[in-house]
């Protein structure tokens, strides 16, 4: 693959999760600010657990997106966490550590296989804030656990968002969510008491489903990445999660 293209489908993907990010910032009323030329997306807020207070979206404009990440550290206090999505910052100067590395992950459309109809295997949609309720505690008892609650019933709302679970004996087992955005579909918050390459596969086959002819993008690492590639997702570029209890500017 050329370097062109895989830049370029990184930032697809990159997108397509600070598409993610703001649904998430507008169920919690956080104000937010994606910047000209769309080289970043700051929330200008304390982030909910588990999002970032800076997303960049281009490998370019390191000057500018530092910039904004100053001005971010002004108006925030406290620790800042910035999703380097191509890699390319070296944050340790103003005293960030590397929280997490992972790659952006790519699988081309194609058609589910026979056994990952959600109509038979148990998955449905989250459409009622008792549900949400549910889902966001089995995700958290699945290794994810949050002082804070992290998906609002706003975020049910939000048209580019669908929000799935599987149940068994009345218990949700697994879930996901997906984000459509113009070009792709983003899958996240994947949980399951037990991660197979089939369970996941089925998730690819709801989002699938959704959006036939849409490729479908995200971010993994360790068991995780590895299971996505086995089920046909490719690894696109790396992308740092980097973060800092007092940064220093």
């Amino acid at each position: 693959m050329s370097d062109y293209l895989t830049e370029n489908r990184v930032a697809i993907a990159a997108a397509n999760n600070a598409d993610l990010c703001q649904a998430i910032f507008d169920a919690h009323g956080l104000a937010y600010r994606r910047l000209p030329e769309n080289h970043c997306l700051a929330v200008l807020q304390t982030p909910p657990p588990f999002y970032p207070n800076l997303v960049t979206l281009s490998a370019g404009d390191a000057g500018a997106q530092l910039a904004e990440l100053t001005a971010i550290a002004a108006l925030t206090p406290g620790p800042l966490v910035v999703k380097d999505s191509f890699a390319r910052f070296d944050l340790s100067y103003h005293d960030f550590h590397v929280n997490q590395k992972a790659d952006w992950i790519w699988r081309a459309p194609q058609l589910p296989e026979a056994d990952t109809d959600p109509a038979t295997t148990g998955w449905r949609r989250v459409e009622t804030a008792d549900d949400l309720a549910a889902w966001e505690r089995a995700w958290a008892d699945t290794g994810t656990p949050r002082d804070h609650q992290v998906f609002p019933p706003a975020l049910l709302d939000h048209p580019d968002i669908s929000i799935h679970a599987r149940t068994e004996e009345g218990r949700i087992t697994a879930g996901c969510l997906l984000n459509h955005s113009e070009s792709c579909i983003g899958l996240s918050n994947i949980f399951a008491l037990d991660p197979t390459d089939r369970l996941v596969g089925q998730i690819a086959a709801l989002a699938t489903q959704l959006a036939p002819h849409k490729p479908l993008v995200g971010y993994e690492a360790g068991d995780a990445l590895a299971r996505m590639l086995r089920i046909g997702f490719a690894s696109v570029g790396p992308l740092k999660i980097w973060r800092a209890e007092a940064p220093r500017f």
